[in-house]
């Protein structure tokens, strides 16, 4: 256990790890600061230096593997977020899950998203129902929901809802558009409001 006799089948390892915990159980917090202000979570996996290292964190079942991930996470429930400063800036979003460099790093109350990549959703905040797998995919800052990118750059620009983009720089002139499908290596619609 890390601290009071009303946390149980806690296990934290490394420099102030886990060290605020009160009523929260099944949580695992590895790497100095990891779950650093955490409070009353419930079977979060915390790995890393300062992962979920602000956030005074109640949400439960996130798992968050790499420095910085989900640092600012208070009530954020059922993440996952594998990659340094991964979900960085997810403070109440949930069911998200990125893998990669800073996948999804601005998220802050957004839900849904499914992000793969080094900066895949960067630029995503508040919006959900979003996919983006490759480089760069979808990191327009305020992008839209419901879009999916796959592909290095794909719908970089996008801040419009429901477009979906396949290939390498598919899509990335498109700004506000809404309801594009845009398939092909550097493919784009004839306007960037289209």
């Amino acid at each position: 256990n890390t601290g009071t006799a009303t946390d149980t089948f806690n296990t934290a390892v490394g420099h102030a790890a886990g060290q605020a915990v009160t009523t929260g159980t099944i949580n695992v917090f590895v790497g100095g600061k990891a779950g650093l202000n955490a409070t009353t979570p419930g079977e979060l996996v915390a790995i890393g230096y300062n992962s979920v290292g602000l956030g005074v964190l109640t949400g439960n079942s996130n798992t968050l593997v790499g420095s910085h991930s989900g640092f600012d996470m208070t009530s954020g429930n059922q993440n996952t977020g594998v990659g340094q400063a991964a979900l960085f800036e997810c403070t109440t979003g949930a069911l998200n899950t990125t893998v990669g460099y800073q996948a999804g790093r601005n998220i802050t109350d957004g839900d849904n998203n499914t992000l793969i990549g080094g900066l895949a959703g960067d630029g995503l905040i508040s919006t959900g129902g979003n996919t983006a797998v490759g480089y760069a995919a979808l990191s327009a800052p305020s992008a839209g929901a419901s879009c999916t990118a796959i592909g290095l750059s794909a719908l970089t620009l996008a801040t419009g809802n429901e477009n979906t983009a396949l290939g390498v720089n598919a899509g990335n002139v498109i700004t506000s558009g809404t309801n594009n499908l845009i398939i092909g290596v550097n493919a784009d619609p004839s306007a960037a409001g289209a």
